[in-house]
């Protein structure tokens, strides 16, 4: 039924004037629910974890690419980084989580509360998912990536003057070599 309706659609779209932009817009909105379909398909009971982390790589590439919609691209990122972390691949939640903390800047830019995220400025949720992926990337034992983490946000904090969380990470930083 759904392919009748979707060649129907394009039948009554090719006599019409704007036949490219709706041809495309079909097309986009059929590869949406493809990959939406197939997600939701993964997410039942007993799927394996690999397949359920595909299908929301999937996802997120296509919201990001395709739509460019990046509410939904960094809810799926969000998605993945919960799927690593159930299946305890720390390194694999940090890498994860850095998709988001690359969309951001270090600025006062206020941020608008968003899924577990409080109201807060640009720089404060940066320097959280700084922090959490730091944590994962101790906890899945890639100290290496953690370190040069631990060294951008050391400067964020030197930057700010903001001695007490400066002298937190190098003591980190130095744990972590040592």
């Amino acid at each position: 039924e759904e392919m009748h309706s979707t060649e129907s659609l394009l039948k009554k779209i090719e006599r019409e004037t704007w036949r490219e932009s709706g041809v495309s817009l079909i097309a986009t909105v059929t590869r949406l629910m493809e990959r939406l379909l197939d997600y939701r398909d993964c997410m039942k009971i007993g799927e394996v974890d690999g397949k359920k982390i595909g299908c929301t790589v999937s996802l997120l590439n296509f919201y990001k690419t395709e739509l460019n919609k990046e509410e939904m691209y960094i809810r799926y990122i969000h998605k993945l980084y919960d799927l690593h972390l159930k299946a305890q691949n720390f390194t694999e939640a940090a890498y994860t989580l850095l998709l988001y903390d690359e969309l951001l800047e270090w600025s006062d830019r206020p941020l608008r509360e968003f899924l577990t995220y409080p109201m807060q400025t640009e720089w404060q949720r940066k320097e959280y998912l700084h922090l959490t992926v730091i944590q994962n990337f101790d906890r899945g034992k890639c100290w290496e990536n953690g370190i040069i983490l631990c060294r951008k946000i050391a400067e964020q904090y030197e930057s700010y003057y903001d001695y007490r969380n400066l002298s937190k990470m190098r003591i980190y930083d130095c744990a972590s070599l040592g």
